[in-house]
Order: structure tokens, then C-alpha cells, then sequence
């Protein structure tokens, strides 16, 4: 640190595009005069319905052409309770006011099948022995839950009903708005 204010010396890389120019040459054709800043870590990418907090800067870094760390300015927003795609814009100014700005995309989507519970999971069941009563007793006393946040099953099914050696067994099957299915034997 000199005391007059002298500026510090430039490191210029040896794998640096401009490795030929010294970038306070006032040639016009110097590149180190246009040259701009690099964003680093953004990434478009899906997250899932109901996930939580979105970190938007992880792992995103700027440099200047110089490779001197910069701040990245973050613009715009992901709503995870909301199914939809979220545009997020990354940008970073270096000290001789280049700039640069690349956007990515946050597709949020619900991938995960619902939980299903059956209260009469190895209970009596002491009802008609058809497939019919048998299924309508066992969706009587199945929940579905939708596991993205969402509460909201559009259908459940029972098949396969089945009767060996004095049990009953069955398949259950949940779907989701989404289309997403779990089952359960």
C-alpha cells in the first residue's frame, strides 16, 4: 500500500486470452478494455414442490478479466409452494464498469408420490368375502397424503384383492394432482 495512492500491480495469467497486452495500454484495440466479467455457478436446475427456501447464491461466484473476485447481484425470486418456472438473473460490474449477465431458470416441479396408511393393515376383517365389499372396506380406512405440501390426492384405488389361506390382501394405490403414484400392498 503506497502512501500516494499508487495502484497495484496487475497479475495477468499465463492462460489469459490477452496474455499479449498490458492492460493499461490506451491502444483502442486493447481487448483488456472491453473485457468483461465471468459468472461462475449458475446453473438452471428443478427443485421440488414444497422444498423450502431456494439458496440462490450458492456455489455462484464473478471474476474480472483479471480473475479478482467480484460481487454477483442476484434479481428475482422462487416461490417453491407454486408449481411453475422462475427466471433468476445473475450480474456483476467489474472496477472499469463492464458488466456482465447471464439468467437461469428454477423449474419447480412435484415429483414425489403420496404416503398412504391403511388403519386395517393385518386387522380382522369381518365382512362380506368378495373383492367388491373388500375394497370399498379398505379405502374406507386408507388416507392419502399428498407428501409435496400440497394435501391434495385425486384418486385412490384398491385392486388385486385376493384371498389365500384365510387372508385377504390387496393393492392400494394413491395419485396425486401431479400424476404422481405410491401404492401400498
Amino acid at each position: 500500500n503506497d502512501p500516494l495512492g499508487k495502484p497495484g500491480s496487475i497479475h495477468i495469467s499465463k492462460s489469459s486470452p490477452y496474455k499479449g497486452w498490458d492492460p493499461t495500454d490506451p491502444d483502442s484495440d486493447n481487448p483488456w478494455k472491453n473485457a468483461k466479467p465471468t459468472i461462475s455457478g449458475a446453473q438452471s436446475r428443478t427443485v421440488e414442490l414444497g422444498s423450502g427456501n431456494v439458496d440462490l447464491t450458492s456455489g455462484v461466484t464473478a471474476t474480472d478479466a483479471y480473475g479478482v473476485s467480484l460481487k454477483v447481484s442476484v434479481s428475482g425470486n422462487v416461490d417453491t409452494s407454486k408449481l411453475g418456472t422462475y427466471s433468476v438473473s445473475y450480474s456483476a460490474t467489474d472496477s472499469r464498469g463492464n458488466s456482465t449477465k447471464t439468467t437461469i431458470t428454477i423449474t419447480v416441479k412435484d415429483t414425489t408420490g403420496p404416503s398412504i396408511s391403511c388403519s386395517v393393515d393385518g386387522g380382522k376383517y369381518t365382512g362380506e368375502r368378495n373383492a367388491d365389499a373388500v375394497a370399498k372396506y379398505v379405502k374406507a380406512n386408507t388416507t392419502a397424503k399428498d407428501t409435496s405440501g400440497t394435501g391434495r390426492i385425486s384418486k385412490v384405488t384398491v385392486s388385486s384383492i385376493d384371498e389365500e389361506n384365510g387372508k385377504i390382501t390387496g393393492t392400494i394405490t394413491a395419485t396425486d394432482d401431479s400424476g404422481n403414484t405410491s401404492t401400498k400392498s
